[in-house]
């Protein structure tokens, strides 16, 4: 059954969460970690000006590539909302036919919240991080090859947080629209609970997860181009134009309310068709 959790730190510039059980010897690798960020950073700057500078075409230069996240949810009851993701789970498993029956409640949860890290993450970091959405989330990022790399902003009472994610290798244009192509069918699929021959079985898993993980929340999510909103139990699923992205980049507030953002979208560009808008009913 659950064994400890390893809460050993690595000191890698891609991976901001990781822990360490003592505080200051959590804030001295933090920082190390953010100095190594910022030196990549200027590292992945400093060649693009240089393929600029030479008049590369750079959507054909495999390079890091970044996309924005943003997740809302109105309630952002930390506990609440891991206790209905542990139901959840259990209920899942006892449909693969596991014998839920024979352990104990406590050794189930700590098994699945151990699963997702969440106790590690208790230990040395904020606790905005222990939300399900937010572990469920960083798993699917993985699945199409991205991870969480800056953390832009935050806010208690309702969970509301932005991050910058990169990708975990280096990518061409071409490659990274197909990443975030597969995003996209994976959350369409778990959207409308219809499989799709051509969605890998671990994105539509993870993205199964992401959509039961927000629960009763109103929430929103922003993965690049895509979003997802649920309202009155309603969840939807769409593909942003550029206009709307530019929208959204300039009124960032209404990222904080379900029914306004798609009031706004629904006004800058018709979202009935059937490639741009899925939903149903939760």
């Amino acid at each position: 059954m659950p064994t400890e959790l390893d809460a050993e730190i690595r000191v890698d510039p891609d991976e901001p969460f990781e822990v360490v059980s003592d505080p200051l010897s959590h804030s001295l690798k933090k920082l190390q970690i953010e100095i190594l960020k910022l030196s990549n950073l200027r590292r992945i700057f400093a060649e693009y000006m240089a393929a600029l500078s030479m008049g590369l075409d750079y959507n054909r230069i495999k390079t890091d590539r970044f996309i924005p996240v943003r997740v809302y949810l109105s309630k952002g009851d930390i506990l609440e909302d891991q206790e209905s993701f542990v139901d959840k789970e259990l209920q899942r498993l006892k449909k693969m036919g596991f014998d839920t029956e024979k352990y104990p409640r406590h050794e189930l949860r700590g098994q699945i919240l151990g699963k997702l890290k969440i106790e590690a993450l208790m230990k040395g970091l904020d606790h905005r991080y222990r939300h399900p959405v937010l572990l469920v989330l960083r798993e699917f990022l993985e699945t199409v090859e991205f991870k969480f790399y800056v953390d832009c902003e935050g806010m208690q009472g309702s969970l509301w947080k932005k991050f910058v994610a990169k990708s975990s290798k280096i990518m061409a244009t071409e490659e990274f629209h197909e990443a975030i192509s597969k995003a996209k069918r994976a959350i369409e699929a778990a959207v409308t609970s219809k499989t799709q021959a051509e969605v890998d079985k671990k994105q539509a898993e993870a993205a199964s997860r992401l959509i039961e993980a927000i629960g009763d929340n109103e929430a929103i999510l922003q993965i690049a181009s895509i979003l997802i909103v649920k309202l009155n139990k309603r969840i939807v699923a769409m593909t942003l134009s550029l206009e709307q992205l530019s929208y959204i980049e300039n009124n960032r507030d209404i990222m904080r309310n379900p029914q306004e953002i798609l009031d706004r979208l629904a006004s800058l560009e018709k979202v009935d068709d059937i490639d741009k808008l899925k939903s149903k009913s939760a």
